[in-house]
């Protein structure tokens, strides 16, 4: 039996989820007196200094990194996560299995509109910032698109990026249940009932995404040779280190905090220095460690001795 859903059953879900589809979503009022995510998935949580802020830079500063966030999912899944997909589809396996390639197609329908509900949550929360455009704490230098351009344009690369699809939608899905099942933040109080709806939202469609992305993994690792699974898998320990490694938008979110209040002007070197002391993303790690999180991620790496370095991030 196989540890994941065939495409037959995971094309019978993605319609009945296209039948079944609720109204758009349409966020109200934003509660501005409440966290907008869990303080263990912003990163100067993870320091000493955070016990230094008073209660009201807390929660401005997770507002600000909960916005982040949705970018954050905006930009995976409609800049990365759809490249990918549609390279996918033009694929010669796909030729073989049109009932993969339709839950495909349904997956980029469902990718977009989560797109959309992450950028109408986020013009709510701060429209001074977003009426205009999707991405502010974000933004890719050139040298990231030119990156990401040959990634999901190189063929010998479409397992390694794969690979990465998987292993963040994964890790998208431990966020969105934290959020749904846990809906209060370790010392701020509840968080905002929009995030929560839009988590609820997300991650209908997202758990059925990991389990599409199995399917196609499964498939290129059983015609990959053992050269291939090496070279893909050092240049994905390469991206991962990259997207871990706390950088340009945790940055972003710390000097735009210390623009709305000027106050925090003498802090800012020490919040910047201790945001670059963090390792990696301390979240993922959590995500990691969870006994029943990241289940797809672990059992490939039991499979493939290639990928086993995934493990090294959860200590």
């Amino acid at each position: 039996m196989s540890a994941w859903l065939e495409p037959q059953a995971l094309l019978a879900l993605s319609r009945r989820a296209r039948e079944e589809a609720e109204d758009a979503f349409a966020p109200g009022d934003v509660d501005m007196s409440r966290p907008f995510i869990h303080e263990e998935f912003t990163q100067l949580f993870h320091t000493p200094l955070y016990a230094e802020l008073d209660d009201a830079t807390r929660l401005r500063y997770n507002q600000l990194s909960g916005m982040s966030s949705n970018e954050l999912f905006m930009m995976f899944e409609t800049g990365f996560t759809n490249r990918v997909i549609r390279r996918v589809l033009n694929h010669r396996m796909m030729k073989r299995d049109p009932v993969l390639r339709e839950c495909l197609k349904i997956m980029l329908e469902e990718e977009k509109a989560h797109t959309k509900m992450f950028a109408a949550l986020n013009r709510r929360c701060h429209p001074g910032i977003y009426s205009h455009r999707r991405f502010y704490f974000t933004r890719p230098g050139l040298f990231d698109a030119l990156a990401l351009w040959v990634l999901t344009h190189v063929p010998q690369h479409l397992l390694l990026v794969l690979w990465l699809v998987m292993i963040m939608e994964e890790f998208s899905n431990y966020i969105s249940r934290r959020t749904i099942h846990d809906p209060r933040s370790d010392t701020l109080g509840e968080l905002e009932p929009a995030f929560v709806e839009l988590h609820q939202r997300h991650l209908r469609d997202e758990a059925r995404h990991v389990q599409i992305d199995a399917n196609l993994i499964d498939r290129l690792l059983a015609q990959a040779g053992g050269f291939k699974r090496r070279s893909n898998a050092r240049i994905l320990r390469y991206l991962m280190d990259q997207i871990l490694t706390p950088r340009r938008a945790g940055v972003a979110v710390i000097r735009h905090l210390v623009g709305e209040q000027a106050r925090l002007r003498d802090q800012e070197a020490g919040m910047l220095a201790a945001l670059r002391s963090l390792g990696s993303e301390p979240g993922f790690a959590r995500a990691l460690r969870a006994e029943r999180e990241m289940k797809l991620t672990r059992l490939f790496m039991e499979r493939f001795a290639e990928y086993r370095f995934i493990d090294a991030y959860a200590r």
